[in-house]
């Protein structure tokens, strides 16, 4: 078997394979710790905000997008999408978590000419 330096003019051109691959994924977690103080007066307990930027709920904006996508963009079930993104992205959530984020992706109506 001749080397690839040993190539000669009637050698056809080398076939070209690409492979593709997901890249790794590691999820970014951001806590926000919201401390508690109690009225020594009454007893009432006072919790502090998040702040103003944070998302609501447990979940990122990138991640409900992508939640939002998969649930109301693709049109899939709920339990579709709740395997893909446990078994593809490592992200387990519960069904209860997948309905909210139905409400984030807003498609026009076919009035608008947006078809079905």
């Amino acid at each position: 078997m001749p080397l690839a330096g040993d190539a000669r003019p009637q050698d056809p051109a080398p076939i070209r394979e690409q492979l593709w691959e997901l890249p790794p994924l590691a999820w970014e977690v951001t806590e926000y710790q919201r401390h508690a103080r109690t009225c020594p007066d009454c007893g009432k307990r006072i919790w502090g905000e998040r702040p103003p930027e944070a998302p609501t709920g447990c979940l990122g904006f990138r991640a409900q997008a992508a939640v939002a996508l998969l649930t109301g963009g693709a049109r899939l079930t709920r339990r579709v999408p709740q395997t893909l993104l446990a078994e593809l992205l490592g992200l387990p959530l519960s069904l209860g978590t997948l309905l909210p984020r139905r409400r984030l992706l807003r498609l026009p109506s076919p009035a608008c000419g947006y078809p079905r």
